[in-house]
């Protein structure tokens, strides 16, 4: 109880006896005191359930071959341990005969685990999301381990599953978004396969002197500013642009739709503008094929606008010559000349975007 004083010894003896009653050994307590991590042990012991199964029974009971259980385990991101170790318990075998009926339906294998990576990644930056909402609402001044340690408990009990509706609701509409903008011609029908490369318009939009920025801030305020550029793209990329990351002071945005990834651009870097104590945006563009792949696009256009989004000035927006071509009277383009760009072997006609 070293460092506590008054009632917060009462509240870690309590919280101690509570988790202590709820089946944790003495040795994980111990270990929990020493990493700080008392307050979050109710919270571990809600979400896991009980642990009866191992891997093999698991699987046998789902009907699911285990080395594909183990597989889409470490795709997921989760540790995909012994065999034999009994970790796993009912919603465990929940979830195995889901990914059993999967299989038996016929979906291809390996895009069963391109899609469990994708969906990995993203649980692993919801949980973060999540983590920090929890913190910031539950963690205040003056609060004792026992109240914060039932708080996180009830959050993981009760909070956690309502947000399971919010997450098909989400997959319901982009999954309805994505179809609309999907063609399947009668070439696909006949060679079996999905096409490769489709033409799109791609655009980076990034913040101007970010480095620079982040040696005179606080990290807690250089993270602030890079949040924001998340919740400004987030604004302006509407259907049928999509946000495809940002990445710290960069924002990625496609579209099969040209006019509406320049006014997407152009909205975000007018937003940048009006946010006060917000560094200026610059941004770059370009047309042609490129291949979309699990959540990313791959291809010459998002190469080409990254590069021009490092050479276009603060506030502007520039674009290769294709884009340009590819959109309506709704902007108007001035030329900027042919530029040389690295890693891109040929000039590059480019072109200042604007509205008309």
């Amino acid at each position: 109880m070293r460092g506590l004083v008054g009632k917060q010894v009462e509240a870690r003896l309590n919280l101690l006896r509570r988790l202590f009653e709820a089946g944790v050994g003495l040795e994980e307590l111990r270990k929990a005191v020493d990493e700080d991590r008392l307050v979050i042990l109710s919270a571990e012991q809600a979400l896991g359930g009980d642990a009866s199964l191992s891997a093999r029974e698991l699987c046998g009971r789902a009907g699911m071959p285990l080395d594909s259980f183990l597989s889409l385990r470490r795709a997921h991101g989760l540790a995909a341990s012994d065999p034999d170790e009994r970790i796993y318990g009912e919603r465990d075998l929940d979830a195995a005969r889901v990914m059993a009926g999967f299989y038996e339906g016929g979906l291809d294998e390996d895009g069963m685990l391109e899609a469990a990576r994708v969906l990995g990644r993203g649980m692993a930056q919801l949980a973060d999301a999540l983590g920090t909402l929890f913190g910031k609402t539950y963690i205040k001044a003056g609060i004792t381990e026992e109240e914060l340690g039932l708080r996180n408990a009830q959050a993981a009990r009760e909070m956690l599953p309502r947000v399971t509706p919010v997450l098909e609701y989400a997959l319901r509409h982009h999954m309805r978004e994505r179809l609309r903008h999907q063609a399947v011609s009668q070439a696909m029908l006949e060679a079996g396969e999905l096409p490769g490369a489709r033409p799109v318009a791609v655009a980076f939009a990034d913040m101007v002197a970010f480095t620079q920025l982040g040696e005179k801030l606080d990290p807690e305020d250089v993270g602030g500013i890079a949040g924001r550029l998340g919740e400004l793209a987030s604004e302006c990329a509407q259907p049928p642009v999509r946000l495809v990351k940002t990445i710290g002071d960069a924002a990625m945005l496609v579209s099969p739709d040209a006019d509406a990834v320049v006014g997407a651009s152009l909205e975000l870097i007018e937003a940048a503008k009006r946010t006060e104590g917000f560094p200026d945006l610059r941004g770059g563009a370009a047309y042609g094929p490129a291949l979309g792949r699990s959540g990313d696009w791959y291809g010459t256009p998002v190469n080409l606008a990254s590069r021009l989004t490092d050479a276009a000035d603060a506030g502007k927006l520039i674009a290769n010559r294709e884009l340009r071509d590819s959109t309506t009277a709704a902007f108007t383009w001035t030329s900027v000349g042919a530029l040389r760009l690295k890693g891109i072997e040929h000039e590059v006609d480019a072109f200042r975007a604007g509205r008309s």
